[in-house]
């Protein structure tokens, strides 16, 4: 548990006689001046990392955390130190940018000592030290400003809620270019409650990898219950429990399966088999569009599923590959081409139920070509289909057990055949 406390909470746990008799050799200015000092009150969760091998400093942290201070006292620190000059700070909206990390009660202003306060010059998205230092303000909204500056330290807030990430981030990378005066590489840190977005989960795993440039450091909204509300930590406890909710936004941990999921990602990859695709005697291809085509849709999941030859002495294998989730607009095309196409598609399967009603009436060698399965689908739904207008012709005389034999049917300005098959019925798309 001490691992989690500042020195401040440290000194405030010991009794009354130690704490004097540690402080006793400070005077009143530098009881003060302690007690205004950010390493003293600050968690080592909240402290840059040791170690000059790193480039990304990743704080995954729940709500009210104290990540926004972190950063802002690191970006302080360095350029008070003088090892730094060029600083770009990144938020999801330039409104979140001010209120949060510039005018924020733990933003940049707010946390300048008093002998080192800055200028904030809004009009040009700036703030400036005494000692020449710049901040450079941003808006993930805009990532194409990240564009031309020079940077030495990046300071990315709330990550996870960037609308555009991947342009904005890659431009960031781009920018810092720049060694600090003390000859050390371009550094960023993410404070940001984790999301499993391709961003956040790429970080994680270069952390993970070898040769990592990414370190994480992790904390919990109850770790900054010293600063908190007692009644309202109480509720959340009571309220989120132990919810994929809780995890994420107040314990700050990356949960990649939604809450319910019959097939988690652990699941699936501790099931995972490697199989040959000669060795398949059946591949299926299962596709979950989304139900929209805006900016905001869903994604479209994709599954391809394999079964092998059965063996002697040897269980029949089946191999679950999901395939990397697809936009809807990039599998279909353009929204206005594929809400044509579903009109169309959704026009033509309305006769084929009709047509297929229509065909009970046939002569008995005509039902004979048909299956029972495909009878089955007829009577089921031949209330439906008398309320429905459909044209219907029939094709060619269907000898008996004929496989070229067809019934056409009309659905709008679309016509289509079905070709019955000896022993099976396929039906195929328009």
């Amino acid at each position: 548990m001490t691992k989690k406390l500042s020195l401040a909470q440290l000194l405030a746990s010991l009794s009354p006689e130690e704490r004097e008799r540690l402080l006793a050799a400070l005077s009143a200015e530098e009881r003060d001046a302690l007690a205004r000092e950010w390493r003293f009150n600050a968690r080592p969760d909240q402290l840059p990392p040791d170690g000059d091998w790193w480039r990304v400093w990743l704080f995954c942290a729940g709500r009210g955390a104290g990540k926004s201070r972190a950063g802002a006292e690191w970006c302080i620190e360095e350029i008070r130190a003088g090892r730094r000059r060029a600083v770009g700070c990144i938020g999801p909206t330039a409104d979140s940018v001010r209120r949060v990390m510039v005018e924020g009660p733990s933003g940049i202003l707010a946390s300048c000592p008093e002998d080192f306060r800055a200028d904030y010059e809004p009009s040009v998205r700036r703030i400036r030290f005494p000692n020449g230092a710049l901040i450079h303000l941003f808006s993930a909204e805009e990532p194409e400003r990240l564009r031309g500056p020079n940077l030495d330290l990046g300071w990315c807030d709330e990550l996870c809620a960037w609308s555009n990430a991947e342009a904005a981030w890659s431009n960031l990378q781009l920018a810092l270019r720049l060694p600090g005066t003390d000859g050390s590489p371009p550094r960023v840190m993410v404070s940001t409650t984790p999301k499993p977005t391709p961003i956040i989960k790429a970080l994680v795993a270069d952390a993970a990898g070898e040769n990592p440039s990414v370190i994480i450091t992790r904390a919990s909204t109850f770790d900054n219950r010293t600063n908190l509300d007692p009644a309202t930590l109480a509720f959340f406890e009571k309220t989120y429990g132990n919810s994929h909710l809780a995890k994420q936004e107040l314990l700050g941990q990356l949960i990649e399966d939604a809450e319910g999921a019959l097939w988690t990602r652990a699941l699936i990859e501790k099931t995972r088999a490697t199989v040959q695709r000669e060795l398949l005697e059946r591949i299926v291809v299962a596709v979950d569009p989304s139900g929209g085509t805006g900016r905001g849709s869903g994604e479209c999941g994709i599954v391809v599923a394999g079964q092998d030859w059965p063996r002697p002495g040897r269980p029949r294998l089946c191999a679950v590959r999901p395939v990397r989730q697809v936009h809807r607009r990039r599998l279909l095309g353009e929204p206005s081409a594929h809400i044509a196409r579903r009109a169309q598609m959704k026009s033509l399967r309305r006769g084929i139920m009709d047509a297929i009603w229509s065909a009970t009436r046939l002569p008995a060698s005509t039902r004979a070509c048909l299956s029972a399965s495909s009878m089955l689908r007829m009577a089921s739904g031949r209330e439906r289909s008398r309320s429905r207008r459909c044209t219907s012709k029939a094709g060619s005389t269907i000898p008996g057990s004929s496989t070229s034999s067809k019934i056409s049917f009309a659905a709008g300005s679309r016509t289509a055949t079905c070709r019955p098959l000896t022993g099976s019925t396929r039906w195929f798309g328009p």
